[in-house]
């Protein structure tokens, strides 16, 4: 039963039925709870797609409590560089950036990174992905040649990935932003 709440509530979440995803992840997290205590993958998983519900709902501190209690059970759960981990980092970080609180989503982005760099990952679309991220927390610290250097590295990594079209754009549409403000406008 556990286990059929949380998908109930993620299928809700994927649909974008906030509504109903608030009331099903509230529910299957009770359920979940109950059955399975409350430090358990299915747990981590609910919490998340709670954090994202309340994020939507731009209920912040609640999203963040949630994400964080994610975090903290995952770690106790896996080992350090376990992609679970990695992906509670990598919405942390997000979650952060979207709030302007680019410090902490740098700190986040980059824990997601070195966790996808233990695991072999360093080559992929997602790593491409959370690096266009990164870039865009630099330079909204200021880091604008720092975030330059970043996204090339993206595009470098994206142009080889079978699934790059989005990552790509944003990419590039990223650079030709970071260029243009920091003066260079014919490169």
């Amino acid at each position: 039963v556990a286990y059929e709440a949380h998908v109930e509530a993620g299928l809700a979440l994927m649909n974008f039925d906030i509504p109903k995803a608030e009331k099903l992840c509230k529910s299957a997290i009770e359920t979940i709870g109950k059955q399975l205590g409350d430090c358990n993958l299915i747990m981590i998983n609910t919490l998340n797609d709670y954090a994202i519900v309340h994020h939507v709902k731009r209920q912040f501190k609640l999203g963040d409590s949630l994400v964080s209690k994610s975090l903290k059970c995952g770690q106790g759960l896996f080992v350090e560089n376990d992609m679970r981990i990695m992906a509670a980092h990598n919405m942390i970080g997000a979650f952060s950036d979207d709030r302007g609180y680019s410090r902490k989503a740098v700190r986040h982005y980059r824990a997601a990174l070195a966790i996808m760099e233990d695991n072999g990952l360093k080559d992929t679309y997602d790593y491409a992905r959370i690096l266009n991220n990164l870039a865009n927390a630099l330079y909204d610290e200021g880091g604008a040649l720092n975030a330059i250097e970043i996204l090339q590295q993206s595009i470098a990594i994206t142009e080889h990935s079978d699934d790059y079209k989005n990552n790509l754009i944003n990419a590039y549409y990223n650079i030709a932003n970071m260029f243009y403000s920091i003066g260079y406008r014919n490169k």
